[in-house]
């Protein structure tokens, strides 16, 4: 017995054989169907370890334009955490392929695009025929990765809806279900915004000289060395005590010069003060006649 066709969602079953005894009973022949697996990962990790950046402060070293757009490393890959990423919104959609012969862009042959704008709906393992179930392939990620059964073989296109608040929005991967039970695994990687701050000035002839400062060396210092990638949300961790310590020290040099100011017209008043305090100390001393006098 052999199946030509299975349900979507399921592999075709491998053929059995069946052997009929002489016999009244029932005989009974079975084959199984598997459903198809996938697990959908959403992890911290670089799409790419370099990336182009225009920049504005140099010259091409041969061309000599400027600005001109160079490539520059992202970061170690050890910095990367490669762990989950929660709170992305993902959704699954279904495609189709277009071949193109562009093999350095397209190395496949052939490129995917969505067939329709709303996400993948299939019908749950569960279901059953007096009480379907159907699910729709958008979800949230969390720290464990997605995992779905049934879902019909093809060619899909995972996107990313919306992206966690430090992270850039990730290309869309091309996915493709075959016709097998072991569990598919996909990974779609988030990368991390990053800034770069330098401290420069001006000089007589127009060019820019980088200055070095005590807490933007350590933010380099612990970027660099420590291969973490510096974040706006690392900017906020170690950028915020800076500001607080140079604001505490603005507001004691203002009480320190307002306490000087003070200090100086109150002059004329402690003077008078410690007159008349000696005079009266003095007087205290004096003898009855003196008093008189």
């Amino acid at each position: 017995m052999e199946e030509l066709k299975a349900p979507e969602g399921y592999v075709k079953g491998l053929p059995s054989g069946i052997s009929v005894a002489e016999t009244g009973e029932l005989q009974h022949v079975q084959m199984v169907d598997r459903t198809t697996k996938i697990e959908i990962s959403k992890i911290h990790a670089p799409q790419d370890t370099k990336m182009p950046v225009l920049d504005m402060d140099h010259e091409h070293p041969e061309t000599g334009e400027k600005p001109y757009e160079r490539e520059v490393v992202t970061g170690d890959i050890a910095s990367y955490t490669y762990s989950s990423v929660p709170g992305a919104k993902l959704a699954l959609y279904p495609a189709r392929r277009v071949y193109s012969a562009d093999t350095e862009k397209y190395p496949k042959g052939y490129y995917l695009v969505k067939t329709q704008d709303t996400p993948l709906v299939w019908e749950d393992s569960n279901s059953t025929a007096s009480n379907p179930v159907w699910n729709t392939a958008e979800w949230n990620s969390e720290n464990e990765p997605a995992y779905f059964e049934r879902i019909p073989a093809g060619d899909y296109l995972l996107e990313e809806i919306e992206t966690p608040e430090g992270f850039v929005t990730a290309d869309p991967v091309e996915i493709t279900i075959g016709d097998q039970s072991e569990v598919e695994i996909v990974c779609m990687k988030n990368d991390t915004t990053k800034v770069e701050i330098e401290k420069f000035f001006t000089d007589e002839h127009g060019e820019k000289v980088q200055l070095s400062g005590r807490n933007l060396a350590f933010i380099r210092q612990w970027s660099m060395q420590k291969g973490k990638l510096f974040t706006m949300r690392m900017a906020r961790r170690y950028m915020m005590p800076v500001f607080w310590h140079h604001l505490r020290a603005a507001l004691l040099r203002i009480i320190r010069i307002s306490a000087m100011h003070l200090k100086k017209r109150m002059r004329p008043m402690v003077w008078i003060f410690h007159y008349l305090a000696g005079r009266r100390m003095g007087r205290k001393n004096l003898q009855p006649s003196q008093l008189r006098r």
